[in-house]
Parts: C-alpha cells; sequence; structure tokens
C-alpha cells in the first residue's frame, strides 16, 4: 500500500507535468481512497497522509490556489526536516518554490530555493529540483539575481552553480537517459521492491546471498539519488523504468 500510493503520487506529478488534470485528478482521489479511514496501513499512516496531503497541495497549484499548496508544502517540509527525511524535505522545498512564485511571493520562492540548495548540497542532489519542470526556468533566473544566492554555503553555491550552468542542466529526457545505466540485475532487484519484496525474499527469489541484495540495493539508491525504497520506487516510475507499477 505504502509503495502503491508513492507512485500513484509520482504518476498525478507526471500527469500535471504533461497537462492532464483529469488524469492526474484520478490519481488524488484513488489516493485518498486507499488512505482514508479503515484502508491506511497503521505502520504507515503517517507517511500516508503525508502523500495523500500532496496530492491535494499539487492539484491546488495546477487549480489555481499556489498559495494554500505553498503553505501546505511548507508544512510538511519542516515536518520532514524534523524527522530526518531529508528526501522529503528537499521535495517539499523544491515545490514550495514552485507555488510560492506561482503566487507572487517571489521572497518565499527564493528562500525555498535556498532550503533545497542548503539541504542537496553536501550531496549534489539536483534531480529533484529539476523534476519541478518548465516553471523552474524563470524561477532560477530571479534566483541568480536576488540576494538568497549570494548567501548560500560553499557546497549549496556549487550545485546552484551546477544547475544553472548550460552545459551542465539535466532536462528530463536526459535524467531518462541516466536511469538506463541500472544493469540488468539492478532492475530486477528494483522491480522486486517495487512489489514490496523485502532483502531476505529478493534474495531468495534471484537465488543470490542477502549481502549481494544489499550491495545492489545500494547502488540503485546511488543511481538514482534516493534513500529510500518507496523513493526509489517513485523515481523508477518517472524513469518509466517500472510501466506496470501504479496501474490501477
Amino acid at each position: 500500500m505504502h509503495l502503491e500510493v508513492g507512485v500513484l503520487l509520482e504518476r498525478q506529478r507526471l500527469m500535471l507535468h504533461e497537462n492532464r488534470l483529469w488524469e492526474a485528478q484520478a490519481c488524488a482521489k484513488r489516493i485518498e481512497q486507499i488512505t482514508g479511514p479503515g484502508h491506511a496501513d497503521a505502520a504507515f499512516a503517517d507517511d500516508l497522509a503525508i502523500m495523500a496531503s500532496l496530492a491535494r497541495s499539487h492539484l491546488d497549484l495546477a487549480d489555481g490556489r499556489p498559495a494554500e499548496a505553498a503553505a501546505t508544502f511548507r508544512h510538511w517540509k519542516e515536518h520532514a526536516s524534523a524527522r530526518g527525511d531529508y528526501h522529503l524535505a528537499m521535495a517539499c522545498a523544491a515545490m514550495r518554490a514552485i507555488a510560492s512564485d506561482a503566487a507572487g511571493d517571489t521572497d518565499a520562492a527564493h528562500d525555498a530555493l535556498s532550503q533545497y540548495f542548503e539541504l542537496a548540497g553536501p550531496h549534489g542532489l539536483r534531480a529533484t529540483l529539476l523534476d519541478t519542470g518548465a516553471a523552474l526556468e524563470p524561477l532560477l533566473k530571479s534566483y541568480s539575481t536576488g540576494v538568497a544566492v549570494s548567501r548560500l554555503s560553499p557546497p549549496a553555491s556549487t550545485l546552484f552553480r551546477a544547475t544553472i550552468s548550460p552545459h551542465d542542466r539535466e532536462d528530463p529526457a536526459t535524467i531518462a537517459v541516466a536511469g538506463t545505466v541500472l544493469s540488468p540485475r539492478e532492475r530486477d532487484i528494483l522491480a522486486l521492491i517495487a512489489q514490496d519484496k523485502s532483502n531476505k525474499e529478493i534474495s531468495r527469489l534471484l537465488s543470490i546471498a542477502p549481502e549481494t541484495v544489499k550491495t545492489h540495493v545500494k547502488h540503485i539508491f546511488g543511481k538514482l539519488e534516493v534513500n529510500r525504497r518507496t523513493h526509489a520506487v517513485k523515481r523508477a516510475a518517472l524513469l518509466r523504468l517500472l510501466p506496470e507499477v501504479g496501474r490501477t
């Protein structure tokens, strides 16, 4: 259930990028059904509630309610930072920047971008920011001439420069190509992760040692720029590595 909701949330984001609002709304509706009272997995209740809230916020942004979306993204960014979920914190900071900019709050948008670069800078992660789509380009231009960029730490500043460099930018097509560097064995393991299989189960199904599975999972995480299994599946959905995952 946890993985299914994660993939549905990623599908919703992709549908919104392609202006397929009706399909994005269908994803959000399905998420609400899965996470509603009496249906949610108690072990992941908090995570599922966050995902459902984020799904609604993505729709708020698409439906012309950017201020509401920005407030929700800010709330969950702070929540994620407090509990050490920096991947979610980065995603929420990036979306808060886009939503705040759409709401006309340039200062808040620049503040959110600074938060993103400070979180991602030490690890050199920019794919999450680039996932926000075409709205990022004008926002980065305004940010580059503002005061906030001058206050970035060295790692954050380095990531910012790499993000705006025309020779080093990644567009969605480039990201998709990068995803194909997964080996056949890594793709097999990723497919089983998407089926919510444990490392022990993967070891048995593929007839390989548990330590080998752990090594492959570590490599998958590194290549997809994630740090959790759910995030790996979401990234795989974006890269079309799991075309069947999340279909309902």
